[in-house]
């Protein structure tokens, strides 16, 4: 995921770097960023204009019993 976040934490922008292939877990993915918010606030020496760009890689494990 390449998300984009303000100075509080709060996601501005998230999409796809890369797809799984699967849609209902691509969409999952997003759903999960939107569900965490706000994130731990981003070190302010890293913002630029106020945002930090990163990559999140999310794994889903669809073998794992539980």
């Amino acid at each position: 995921m390449e998300v984009t976040l303000d100075a509080g934490g709060r996601i501005r922008s998230a999409s796809l770097a890369a797809g799984s292939g699967t849609l209902s877990l691509d969409r999952e993915a997003l759903a999960v960023l939107r569900r965490a918010q706000p994130l731990p606030a981003p070190p302010p020496e890293r913002l630029v204009a106020g945002q930090i760009r990163i990559v999140l890689p999310i794994h889903f494990d669809l073998n794992q019993a539980g």
